[in-house]
């Protein structure tokens, strides 16, 4: 792999890091949209969790790349870099939930979507 390739990765961060945090809001929107039926958005939802997942770890490596290459103190990042990783564990553990109750109404899911907000 050419040299210059993981810092242009790493670099990408700061544009990669919003990527999930628009779709969490958007799953948490749709779970708390007003309608009778909640679990007419739940394929939507799903789908909005599994790429917020899926993002937010990326977002998570790339952060670590560009952390590695940059030469950033670890004293500055410490928080940035746990708070990353914890809302992507979240995402991941939020996205099971609904995957396996299949219902947006369970107190679990509220509570999960409420630490991931």
């Amino acid at each position: 792999m050419p040299l210059f390739i993981l810092p242009l990765i790493g670099r990408f961060h700061p544009l990669i890091v919003h990527l999930p945090i628009g779709f969490i809001l958007f799953a948490l929107i749709l779970m708390y949209y007003p309608r009778k039926d909640k679990n007419l958005l739940l394929p939507t939802v799903q789908f909005a969790l599994h790429l917020s997942t899926l993002m937010s770890f990326f977002a998570c490596i790339t952060g670590i790349i560009l952390y590695n290459q940059e030469g950033y103190a670890f004293d500055t990042l410490q928080n940035h870099l746990i708070l990353g990783i914890l809302t992507a564990l979240t995402c991941l553990s939020l996205f099971l939930l609904v995957k396996k109750y299949q219902t947006l109404s369970d107190p679990k899911i509220h509570v999960g979507s409420a630490i991931l907000f």
